[in-house]
């Protein structure tokens, strides 16, 4: 034969819905006999393997279950719960299996059936009482395996050369016998059987109390042909029969000495035979009586034991205000101030022997224990951050205010009394104190009729709100578009705010609120009592969702913006298509969009015409004028229900990159024909190429991020992303690049300066060829003419490049030289043309006419006594006239345009 399979696998389906496996199966003895059948006394091993989250009931039952009607669901034996191994001992045939449990859903394993090799011996009787005096015979099934093959045991006691199959027993008891019942294949191995008791005939006499009588009723069943009552002053003496009291039932007159009482029958088998013996006194059969305790006021740490003046009764229940005591049985209780007992009135229950139906109570004793100091707070008062509650002491929780004779109150920031601060001139039973910033713990003493006692603790700290929880109807929080759930809360003496995605919905100010849409909802509440508390927020949002939740996919897929996935980012001209997921599970179709906040509620979201079916294709910055879009469907439901939903939102955005800068150094100048400066991108970008541009001529190979500029003209520098590398993004404006200027010297009425002047420049001054001091001059490229020496002016200019510029000299002569040169400019401001007269032209080399930037505008060689030069094209601002003489030396002059 094969060997029997063990163990096997079955998939249980959790709430999860994640299917679990176990394995369950024997695992010694191995190999298996086949069948599964064992000896008395041997052992069987299961195993269960199971790395599930629920739970497993081992079984046993000793005939096979019924798992379709259940209908010996009654004998299925639990022996053991979320175990690995069970060791079952092999006492007869039994069935076992093994239950898996996760959440609702529970899976039966395979039943094995054990079976056992022979037979459970079994005692067979004609009755199990007989009469004393007598005997009865016992045999046992099966009865046919030999004498030698039995044991018989009585009380279990071996009974001496019992090895046959039937006893003849004469004493009562218990009897068992064991039994060879399969000696060839379990040699040497005795089969028990069930105990069972044996008794002799005897009447059960039963007593009725009769206080009012002062008698206890006696009395036995009528099943018998004979009745003779006896009694007797002790136990020691003779019965005797009473005369004429020959029925099942005697009056017994209860006196205040022992009488002890039998009853004598004769059953219909003819059997004789004596009850026990009854003891009858005034001291077990009376009322119950509690004596009274010298002191029924007691202070909350004493304690008082009542007892019953009579205490033979047969049994005792205890009670307090008519309310059970448990495990209060005996004739004395010790009364104390612990939650079951304290101030009450008292009680005891008890039984008689002879009649233990019949239940007699006591009257009642009274006892009343010092009440315990109770602090509370008046009017219910809630303690405000930075408020004042006035603290009261009552007698009890529910009792008057005071009621003590002395008072003092304590306080501790923990809860520990004995190190508690006595607080001054605190001795009354109220007590107003300012709300403390944390919590701080009170406590008052108090004294009554001599008993010192002490409050329980008090905390008082600011009044806080706790999250309060939402409840949805219906609970799932599902929805169509047009349907509602109901959220409320059931916070009191609060103000109330809602919230969808945590954006406050306006009016939403009540403590229900139907929901039309779906998302998370949370709600704040404020203090009404309190306005000095804290407002809080729900702990946990209440998620409504739709019923029908469209999706919809993007293509291309885009860049993600962020952690945001429905966030996606394209390049500006890229084709965008959005394609409804499931197209074919919906009856319409609407595409939705929206410019800004998507989560805000001050616009609608609105519909984009003629987007009606599963996929909605736009030119991303061209045809698009929308941020965000979604998709709203209606779906067919149970009952030709039209649901509508509606998706989540995407936002397709577009790329925003920063025009690039250039940076440039030196004045952006050259020194010479020849020379470079270096010019370059300002800001790292994301940029696949670039190129370089001169006054608009690309120049080659200008994919760099910097370049040595050589030519003169505005340069620019024009990017490509790397996103979106067809787009190109272009400086717009750049550098100059020129070549340095030459140094010269102009004036004004007062001061005569340098140029170029308008960038990074350094300058050095000299007079009559020999360096001024620079640390002398307040400005560098300025000098001021009251401040100048006759004689021959220049200056150095350079920039950061070193490149040197030295300009002509700038001559101040005496006063009689200066009138004798005869120049006379006019008109100053000039509108149009400008005169020049000079009395000396052959002294003069040429006329030159600068703006204000240090432009040429006019330049002449032809000088006559009178010159005109027009200005009427020019615009407003200051000109400068420079003479230039023919001995090098030269004149500045400023003029008006008007």
């Amino acid at each position: 034969m094969s060997k029997i399979l063990t163990s096997f696998f079955v998939l249980l389906f959790a709430v999860s819905t994640q299917a679990q496996v176990f394995e369950f199966g024997i695992t010694d003895p191995n190999p298996l006999p086949d069948p599964l059948a064992f000896c008395y006394g041997d052992s069987v091993t299961f195993t269960l393997e199971y790395d599930g989250w629920g739970f497993s009931s081992w079984y046993k039952c000793t005939e096979e279950p019924d798992f379709v009607n259940w209908s010996n669901s009654e004998k299925w034996e639990m022996v053991g719960m979320s175990i690995n191994t069970f060791k079952l001992g092999i006492e007869g045939d039994a069935f076992f299996w093994v239950n898996v449990t996760e959440g609702w859903n529970t899976v039966t394993s395979q039943v094995f059936h054990l079976q056992l090799k022979g037979q459970i011996p079994t005692i067979n009787y004609s009755d199990t009482l007989f009469c004393e005096g007598t005997s009865l015979v016992l045999s046992v099934t099966p009865g046919d395996l030999g004498d030698g093959n039995y044991q018989w045991f009585h009380n279990t006691a071996l009974v001496e050369n019992q090895t046959s199959e039937s006893l003849e027993i004469a004493d009562s008891g218990t009897y068992q016998v064991i039994a060879l019942t399969n000696p060839t294949q379990c040699s040497g191995i005795y089969y028990p059987s069930q105990p069972t008791g044996f008794h002799y005939i005897k009447p059960d006499v039963t007593g009725t109390f009769k206080p009012d009588l002062n008698r206890l009723v006696l009395q036995t069943s009528l099943e018998y042909t004979s009745y003779q009552w006896y009694q007797a002053s002790s136990t020691i003496v003779e019965m005797e029969a009473i005369d004429g009291q020959t029925t099942n039932k005697y009056n017994a007159t209860i006196t205040d000495f022992d009488k002890y009482y039998a009853l004598s029958v004769i059953t219909s088998g003819g059997c004789h035979t004596t009850s026990d013996k009854i003891l009858v006194n005034d001291s077990i059969y009376s009322l119950p009586e509690i004596t009274v305790p010298s002191q029924q006021f007691l202070c909350r740490n004493q304690s008082v034991t009542l007892e019953l003046k009579n205490q033979a009764y047969a049994s005792y229940q205890w009670y307090k205000n008519g309310s059970q005591i448990w495990n209060e049985a005996k004739p004395t209780l010790l009364v104390n101030s612990d939650y079951q007992f304290g101030t009450g009135n008292y009680t005891v229950k008890v039984t008689t022997v002879a009649d233990p139906n019949t239940v007699f109570e006591s009257e009642p004793i009274t006892l009343e224990f010092n009440t315990q100091p109770y602090i509370g707070i008046k009017n219910n008062d809630k303690p405000c951050p930075d408020g004042k509650v006035v603290l009261q002491v009552t007698k009890g929780a529910n009792g008057e205010v005071g009621g003590y004779d002395s008072y003092q109150w304590y306080f501790n920031d923990i809860n520990n009394f004995d190190e508690a601060i006595e607080i001054a001139n605190a001795t009354d039973s109220v007590f107003e104190i300012n709300v403390p910033g944390e919590a701080r713990h009170y406590w008052v003493s108090c004294s009554f009729n001599s008993c010192d006692d002490i409050s329980g603790s008090k905390i008082i700290e600011p009044f806080k709100l706790y999250p309060p929880n939402i409840s949805m109807d219906p609970y799932e929080g599902l929805l169509c578009l047009g349907d509602t759930i109901s959220l409320s809360i059931y916070s009191e003496d609060v103000s109330f705010q809602w919230y969808l995605n945590g954006v406050a919905i306006e009016g939403a100010d009540q403590k229900d609120y139907q929901a039309t849409e779906a998302g998370n909802y949370d709600v704040l509440i404020s203090s009404l009592l309190c306005e000095t508390t804290a407002p809080v927020k729900s702990e946990y949002p209440a998620v409504v969702s739709y019923r029908v939740s469209p999706s919809f996919g993007v293509e291309p897929e885009g860049h993600q913006y962020g952690q945001n996935p429905n966030h996606l980012i394209f390049c500006k001209y890229d084709t965008v298509h959005l394609n409804l997921n499931n197209a074919g599970n919906y009856k319409n179709i609407q595409w939705v969009g929206k410019l800004f906040d998507p989560s805000s509620s001050t616009d609608d979201w609105e519909e984009i015409e003629g987007q009606t079916s599963a996929t909605y294709t736009f030119i991303n910055g061209v045809e698009n004028d929308k941020l965000h879009y979604k998709v709203r469907v209606d779906s067919m439901m149970e009952g030709d229900k039209v649901c509508t939903g509606i998706s989540e939102y995407k936002t397709i955005d577009g790329w925003i990159f920063q025009s690039p800068a250039i940076a440039s150094y030196n004045n952006s100048e050259l020194c010479e024909n020849g020379d470079s400066t270096l010019i370059h991108l300002a800001f790292q970008g994301t940029w696949s190429r670039m190129e370089w541009y001169c006054d608009g001529i690309l120049e080659p190979n200008s994919n760099t991020d910097s370049i040595y500029a050589k030519k003169e003209g505005e340069w620019t520098i024009t990017c490509y992303p790397e996103y979106c590398p067809n787009i190109p993004h272009s400086s717009g404006v750049g550098p100059y690049v020129k070549i340095m200027q030459d140094a010269e010297i102009l004036e004004n009425d007062t001061v005569i300066y340098a140029m170029p002047e308008l960038g990074f420049y350094s300058y050095q001054w000299y007079f009559n060829n020999n360096p001024i001091d620079m640390d002398t001059i307040e400005i560098p490229w300025v000098l001021y003419k009251n401040e100048l020496k006759p004689g021959s002016y220049t200056v150095e200019v350079s920039n950061p490049a070193e490149c040197l510029r030295l300009s002509a000299p700038y001559v101040v002569v005496g006063v009689d030289q200066t009138r004798n040169i005869g120049i006379n400019i006019f008109p100053n401001p000039v509108e149009t043309d400008l005169h020049i007269e000079l009395n000396h032209p052959e002294n003069v080399k040429s006329i030159e006419i600068y703006d204000a930037t240090g432009k040429l505008w006019v330049y002449a060689s032809v000088i006559d006594k009178n010159n005109i030069f027009s200005l009427d094209n020019k615009k407003k601002g200051i000109f400068l006239i420079k003479v230039n003489y023919m001995d090098k030396f030269s004149d500045t002059f400023k003029v008006i345009k008007n």
